[in-house]
């Protein structure tokens, strides 16, 4: 019986990580800084790179990055494995990366298998990778360079191939000075960046974002997607986008819950966004100057 539960416990846990080739990806757009990151993206699956870092605001789509750079590279059956590093405690971050044998950690009846095994053959992706304690650091930088590991409880290390995608809206640098990151596995992180626009530089993306989600809601619903008027349309090119694509995505889901089938218009918009101060508007030299920027970028 300990055994049929162990093994239960274990294929749970592949399901739960192992995501199929139907996932829906939220990787649009069409500015000029999303097209490069395509290509950087594209260039980054055509060679032999295995450890990728991910750097951006909380809520640009660092996720979705992650798992578009999993799709581009890895087989349909090849596993994607997630872990958000902030929000498990410093024991349990290490049990859940590189499991234990059963009897090798204090309550632990039975043995788990750690995410490095269960992402063998996959992808990796550590999010939040400047909130890992400085003593799981270590032992990450060790796997990364060797691509081996020791279970504890055994005695023997385990070899895998797995590519390590890590995200972080820290500035890592700054942490190696403040000492709460090490310097030689922010070196060994740092070797493919990968840096991911805010929404508020996106302006040509953020009506077809949020047309892209209204469409989604509506679907998942059954019901008539929202539209936006144009007074609305105008403002969201103008308001900052603090929480970025993430809280497009978050309005766009109350409004299409609140108001399905309707033109939102902006006496709609929760009052919370409507007391934000829009951004100063570019002027005519600075406007010149991005679409000039743009159409070069494009001819490149």
């Amino acid at each position: 019986l300990l055994k049929e539960t162990e093994t239960r416990r274990r294929l749970d846990g592949e399901v739960r990580y192992l995501r199929d080739k139907t996932t829906e990806f939220d990787f649009i757009g069409n500015c000029a800084g999303i097209k490069q990151l395509r290509e950087e993206i594209t260039r980054i699956a055509e060679s032999n790179a295995q450890t990728i870092l991910l750097k951006g605001e909380t809520g640009v789509g660092k996720a979705v990055v992650a798992r578009e750079l999993h799709r581009k590279i890895s087989a349909d059956e090849a596993p994607f494995v997630e872990v958000n590093c902030a929000t498990l405690p410093e024991r349990q971050i290490d049990l859940e990366l590189f499991g234990a044998e059963r009897g090798s950690k204090p309550g632990l009846l039975l043995k788990q298998r750690g995410l490095v095994d269960i992402a063998d053959g996959g992808t990796l992706f550590l999010d939040e990778i400047g909130e890992m304690p400085l003593s799981v650091q270590s032992k990450l930088l060790h796997f990364l360079e060797t691509h081996t590991y020791r279970v504890p409880g055994q005695k023997t290390e385990r070899r895998v191939e797995v590519r390590v995608v890590a995200a972080t809206n820290k500035d890592l640098a700054q942490a190696v000075e403040e000492g709460s990151f090490r310097q030689d596995l922010y070196f060994r992180l740092n070797v493919v960046p990968l840096e991911i626009p805010p929404l508020r530089t996106r302006e040509k993306d953020i009506e077809l974002l949020a047309m892209h989600f209204a469409t989604r809601f509506a679907q998942s619903s059954s019901g008539r997607a929202i539209g936006f008027d144009q007074r609305t349309r105008d403002f969201f090119r103008s308001y900052p986008w603090p929480g970025n694509v993430r809280e497009l995505k978050n309005l766009v889901e109350r409004l299409s819950i609140l108001y399905p089938g309707q033109a939102i218009t902006v006496d709609l918009l929760p009052s919370e966004i409507r007391s934000v101060e829009p951004q100063d508007a570019l002027s005519i030299e600075e406007s010149m100057e991005t679409v000039e920027r743009d159409l070069i970028r494009e001819a490149l």
